[in-house]
Formats: C-alpha cells, sequence, structure tokens
C-alpha cells in the first residue's frame, strides 16, 4: 500500500538534535527569538523583520535558523536543498496546504528568496560563522575587476603586434570566465543554496564591499586625487606661436 508522507514526516528530529546549534530555535521559551538570541539584533536585517513581518518575524527567523545554520540537524542531515527549506518551513510554522504539502503565499516567497529582506537577513546569518568562502569571493571579485580594467584598456597598437595583443585579450577573457566560475561555486558553498535570488542579493553586498574597499587603497586616492588636481588646472596660457597664428588668421 501506497502511503503519502510530508516531509516532516519523513525526518523527524529529537530535542538534543538541536543542542549544537548557534541558536537553539526549537527550545520552547514564552519570549519572542530576537529576546532569546539578541546576538541577531545586531544585524539591521534582523531588527527590519520585526518591523515589516511583525506576524512572521519569529517564523521566519526559525527558518532561517534551521536552514542555514551548519550545525542544524536539518542542515546535516537534510542534503537536498528543496527538501531542507520544505522541512524547515513546516518546522517554523510556515502555512501550507495539508493535501498536497504545498506552502501558501507569502510563505513560497520567503523560501523561493524572493524577498529582499529575508535575503539580507540569510546573509546576514552565515556570516556568524567565519567562513573562508566569503574573503576568497570578494579576492575573486577584486581580481575579477583589476582584470577587467585590464581586458577595457584602450591600448594602442602602433608599433605593435597586433596577434599578440589580441592573444593577450583572449587569455584574460579566459581567466575571467574562471574567476566567475570559482565565484559561483564558492557562493554555492558559502550559502548552500544557490537560489539565484539569494545569490544575486549577496553579489550585491560583496560587489559594495569591494567597491568601498578599493576606494580606500592608498594607491587609488593618490590616483584619484592627481586625477583630480589636473582637471582643476587652468588652461596654460597661449604661447607666442599660438598669438602669432592668431593674429595671422
Amino acid at each position: 500500500m501506497i502511503t503519502n508522507t510530508t516531509i516532516a514526516q519523513e525526518y523527524v528530529f529529537n530535542p538534543s538534535d538541536y543542542r549544537g546549534m548557534k541558536f537553539n530555535v526549537m527550545a520552547v521559551k514564552d519570549k519572542p527569538l530576537l529576546d532569546q538570541f539578541p546576538e541577531l539584533k545586531r544585524f539591521a536585517s534582523f531588527t527590519t523583520l520585526k518591523k515589516d513581518f511583525a506576524d512572521d518575524h519569529d517564523r521566519i527567523i526559525r527558518y532561517i535558523c534551521l536552514c542555514y545554520d551548519r550545525f542544524s540537524p536539518a542542515y546535516t542531515q537534510i542534503p537536498d536543498i528543496f527538501k531542507r527549506k520544505a522541512w524547515c518551513g513546516m518546522a517554523s510554522g510556515f502555512l501550507y496546504n495539508a493535501d498536497s504539502s504545498v506552502f501558501e503565499h507569502p510563505y513560497y516567497s520567503y523560501m523561493d528568496c524572493k524577498i529582499q529582506e529575508i535575503n539580507m537577513a540569510i546573509i546576514d546569518f552565515v556570516s556568524l560563522f567565519n567562513s573562508p568562502e566569503y574573503m576568497l569571493i570578494t579576492t575573486a571579485y577584486e581580481s575579477f575587476y583589476a582584470k577587467t580594467r585590464v581586458l577595457n584598456q584602450q591600448v594602442t597598437m602602433e608599433g605593435k603586434d597586433v596577434l599578440a595583443g589580441e592573444k593577450i585579450r583572449g587569455e584574460l577573457y579566459t581567466q575571467l570566465r574562471n574567476i566567475n566560475n570559482d565565484i559561483r561555486a564558492l557562493t554555492e558553498a558559502y550559502l548552500s543554496d544557490m537560489n539565484p535570488y539569494l545569490r544575486d542579493d549577496l553579489y550585491r553586498v560583496v560587489q559594495e564591499d569591494v567597491r568601498k574597499r578599493l576606494m580606500l587603497t592608498p594607491e587609488l586616492r593618490a590616483e584619484w586625487r592627481t586625477n583630480k588636481a589636473k582637471e582643476d588646472l587652468p588652461p596654460p596660457p597661449p604661447t607666442k606661436t599660438t598669438r602669432k597664428k592668431k593674429d595671422a588668421v
């Protein structure tokens, strides 16, 4: 006989399984999760959840912790990301149809990472685990930007081997593609989730971080000041030769 079991019935954990989590959100206490775990309040994204999702913020925080805590039993024992999200959604109290196990609106959007405020909370939460992947991602982005600038430079080919120049451009393009593949792989390892909406929000965070870091380097500050000084200089006075040519006209 075929029986239909939900993901919640397929994976059953004991209270002791949650004790290794950074924040044991399954321990029953009669107060909001942000009050139980004030460390999360240091992230503006989590306080935003409380403000913008007043009725659901506890459910969302519980879902984030269960799904993305590297010591959560759901994380360690449910390798399929879609099954893990479904289990965490049910365990967190997200409403769903009991017959079809399909989550109701807006909970499906929460789990499909279509809400940027929730994505930012996920990204902040993942940062608590001191994963080296984030630094590798930012380093890869810096390398990507540097090679892109070289590739886009207007190089005069006068007196040079055009074929050699095109070969260098081709090599740089190949390196950029390889770096892009590395960034994607590192992102998946960092988030343990390759949802495109969540990934793109992480890329925006990384890009902003990299831009700030690159603009704060002493070399770029010095280059910016030099260029700015050149822009602010008044035009040079006309030479005698120039005046004579004008007079002649």
